[in-house]
């Protein structure tokens, strides 16, 4: 959590350390303006809240995904300044409702996608006798 200390220091906010469920965590989102994370899964959840988060990149996989979603909210752990989150967070809260619905419109996208990913996979499946 060292990142996420310094995060909190230079910008404020909060850090949930309780384990959650899946449920509670997209409930706890829901409430949020937006959410700052590391963690590929947190930006998961965060997308799945219909709340848009800025990806502290320490792995490719957390840009990639940003990419995915069509976000350009991301900053590299190794480099990153409070000034450029500080930026991305007046700028998420300015265009709160733009941003938000075009992330709403992805995911809905992405749910479809999974659909019918579940439902090809299943024909594989060989049927029970």
């Amino acid at each position: 959590m060292g990142i996420s200390m310094r995060v909190q220091k230079a910008c404020g906010g909060g850090i949930i350390a309780k384990e959650l469920t899946a449920g509670e965590l997209i409930a706890v989102l829901k409430r949020m303006e937006f959410v700052v994370g590391m963690r590929l899964h947190i930006l998961i959840y965060a997308s799945a809240a219909g709340k848009n988060a800025i990806g502290i990149a320490y792995d490719p996989k957390i840009r990639d995904f940003l990419e995915y979603i069509d976000s350009s909210f991301c900053v590299m752990a190794e480099s990153f300044t409070a000034n450029e989150l500080t930026e991305m967070s007046e700028d998420i809260i300015i265009h709160k409702n733009e941003y938000e619905q075009k992330l709403t419109g992805r995911v809905r996208e992405l749910k479809k996608l999974a659909v019918r990913d579940a439902r090809t996979a299943a024909e594989f499946v060989p049927a029970k006798d």
